[in-house]
């Protein structure tokens, strides 16, 4: 566990972050780590060594990615009913920053004011494969690196969007870029 800062310092909170269930079942080099959804909307974080970076192995790494978070989709860690999680795949230092939005059976309605990513987003979340719903939310091809300020800059920005939100109850929506309340599951009382 991790002491979070908060807007509210006299509300300042510990965040749980989990490894793996069973490491062993990883694939050779991969770690994982991810957190409940209440914290940084679920972000997942999903690691290598910089030795093993090739064009090969970030595309069989984002593939695991996918795999997880649709697992995670379909057997859910939350009594809420969440739009989608937040990924982080790196090697080293070397990172690509991601968001997968969760299945929808009818596309939302997108704001007048939406940004391209949120238009994306929407236009995504139909999609019924999973691969297909997974966004890029820091552009480009080659992934940013931690070295540089400004990338470092650019990640912090978005960690500050899914973690630094009122209370534990809401979540970022992609589609209005806005802070919404999330709804607990129908029967689930936990």
């Amino acid at each position: 566990m991790i002491q979070r800062e908060t807007r509210h310092p006299e509300v300042a909170q510990f965040v749980q972050i989990s490894g793996a269930q069973y490491r062993c079942l990883l694939p050779p080099g991969y770690r994982k780590l991810g957190m409940y959804h209440c914290f940084c909307n679920g972000l997942q974080a999903f690691l290598r060594h910089p030795q093993d970076e090739s064009h090969e192995e970030w595309r069989k790494t984002i593939e695991y990615a996918v795999h997880q978070l649709s697992h995670l989709e379909q057997w859910p860690d939350s009594v809420f009913i969440v739009r989608g999680r937040p990924a982080i795949i790196t090697f080293g230092t070397r990172v690509k920053l991601f968001y997968y939005i969760y299945h929808r059976e009818e596309a939302p309605v997108v704001p007048q004011n939406a940004s391209p990513t949120s238009i994306q987003f929407a236009a995504s979340c139909t999609d019924l494969e999973p691969k297909h719903r997974l966004v890029q939310l820091i552009p480009g091809s080659e992934p940013i690196d931690l070295h540089h300020k400004d990338d470092r800059a650019k990640l912090e920005h978005w960690f500050k969007v899914f973690c630094d939100k009122e209370d534990l109850e809401t979540e970022w929506d992609p589609i209005t870029g806005e802070y919404i309340t999330m709804a607990r599951e129908v029967g689930n009382t936990e």
